[in-house]
């Protein structure tokens, strides 16, 4: 276990936009539904169910984890990113997020009408557009006619940089400080204080957990650059496989297939 101070003194610095802080605060349905009320503009949105770090297996391809998974009534779906950093094809991200989605959902047989809505909302720290706005709303539209038209799935994207004012805007205001309890967002800041405060064994082993992982992906990343250089060298399939401790069969095996172009 980790020293009760030193997680008492780091706890007290994580704001919402932390993986370890947030995951805590989407654990609690309520929460979910306070946000995504602001996030979405209807304040009759019921939540039922909410899931943090959710699994979306893939069993062919690559599969997702969404930092956040709710279901809410009429079987609408939301699933929610945290992106700090501006590093990835976040467009790209989002239409595998909801591909992912749609595959968990639909069964087979189902008629396409009832495939149920989701909403991918991608929080970033950043504004992922340039264009200085809050909120982007992404539409589909008919190009000849310039017709918005609605196949179910919203695509929404939501930034921390640019602050105009709105409702929203001070959520994610609130959301990348953590600063003092807030009367408009009561349920999320007494979760935050929550957690903060009083949920210290709680957030002790979230920081452990948190730790691990972020070592095993580190970990991961550096035998993948391994096996890459030793394929580019020569080196077989069999003794890389035999060589290597944190990376699966199946991602050594798509390595050699990128290394050797196959």
């Amino acid at each position: 276990m980790c020293e009760q101070k030193n997680v008492e003194g780091l706890v007290k610095q994580l704001n919402v936009m932390d993986d370890t802080l947030f995951h805590k605060v989407v654990e609690d349905p309520e929460v979910c539904e306070e946000l995504l009320r602001v996030f979405l503009q209807d304040a009759e949105l019921v939540i039922i169910s909410s899931t943090p770090q959710k699994f979306l297996r893939n069993v062919e391809n690559r599969s997702v984890i969404v930092d956040a998974y709710c279901e809410g009534t009429n079987e609408k779906k939301y699933a929610v990113e945290m992106q700090k950093g501006d590093y990835d094809d976040h467009q790209k991200r989002v239409r595998y997020i909801g591909s992912n989605v749609d595959t968990r959902i639909t069964e087979k047989g189902i008629e396409f009408k009832d495939i149920p809505d989701v909403y991918v909302i991608y929080l970033t720290k950043f504004d992922a557009f340039g264009k200085k706005k809050t909120v982007y709303h992404i539409d589909r539209t008919i190009q000849e006619a310039g017709d918005v038209v609605d196949n179910g799935f919203h695509e929404i994207y939501i930034n921390a940089e640019i602050d105009d004012g709105s409702e929203t805007a001070k959520l994610m205001q609130y959301i990348k400080h953590a600063e003092g309890e807030n009367e408009a967002f009561k349920k999320l800041s007494a979760r935050v204080h929550y957690l903060r405060e009083e949920g210290t064994h709680t957030m002790c082993d979230a920081v452990e957990a948190y730790v691990r992982e972020y070592a095993a992906e580190k970990a991961a990343e550096t035998e993948k650059h391994c096996a890459t250089e030793l394929f580019k060298n020569g080196v077989s399939l069999e003794l890389v496989l035999k060589s290597m401790s944190m990376l699966d069969k199946e991602t050594i095996e798509e390595i050699y297939r990128e290394v050797m172009g196959q």
